[in-house]
């Protein structure tokens, strides 16, 4: 269901790197699988490292499977 609701979705770029971060911490891997191919790029990528340390706050321990494979992801990008 998520994932269909983001292929809907029409909203503002920077936005989607932190329903990513959200869907993430939701531990819904196939939407944010999808948003990081669809979203993330080496000229984004900056901003979305921002959005996402923004979101993810490694004290409020919001880490799980999908979390940290995004993660590394972005790291590795």
């Amino acid at each position: 269901m998520a994932l269909e609701f983001y292929k809907k979705s029409t909203i503002p770029e920077f936005a989607y790197y932190k329903a990513m971060a959200a869907v993430a911490v939701m531990n819904y891997k196939n939407t944010a699988m999808q948003i990081f191919k669809d979203k993330v790029n080496k000229d984004n990528i900056k901003v979305v490292l921002e959005e996402w340390n923004d979101f993810i706050d490694k004290k409020d321990d919001r880490t799980n499977e999908t979390v940290e494979l995004i993660e590394s992801m972005l790291n590795n990008f």
